[in-house]
């Protein structure tokens, strides 16, 4: 998915675009968040992240080369009228943000939280937030 980020904005609907990486997104860190941040609090100082993913140790770990390619996507389609005016940065970290949060509220405490309403109602909202 950080591929199509990099690539920018398609023509298709920006709303439609962030539903499908947030639908991606949410599932991955529901699965994965827990085993990254007990790998990461072990291994905090000892092993770079790029080196477990095969890439040298000055390459752009996956969560920041995301973040960067989200605040890029953001400002091109703020340059094209698509989007209103807002910090990219902020939003590129509260959309990743809110992403994660399933992931951490179910490792936290339990919870049991139905993945495809939250995705649903987390981008609409984030998407009215947004939109201009």
């Amino acid at each position: 998915w950080i591929p199509r980020l990099e690539a920018g904005p398609t023509n298709d609907s920006l709303e439609v675009q962030l539903q499908q990486l947030a639908s991606a997104l949410i599932p991955f860190y529901s699965t994965n968040l827990p085993s990254i941040l007990a790998w990461r609090r072990a291994h905090s100082d000892a092993v770079a992240p790029c080196a477990l993913l095969g890439a040298s140790e000055d390459a752009q770990p996956p969560a920041q080369r995301a973040l960067k390619a989200l605040t890029t996507w953001f400002q091109q389609a703020q340059v094209e009228g698509r989007l209103g005016d807002f910090d990219a940065p902020t939003m590129a970290i509260s959309f990743l943000g809110g992403c994660q949060a399933p992931a951490l509220r179910q490792y936290l405490t339990g919870d049991t939280i139905d993945l495809t309403d939250y995705s649903k109602g987390f981008v609409s909202g984030f998407w009215k937030g947004i939109a201009g």
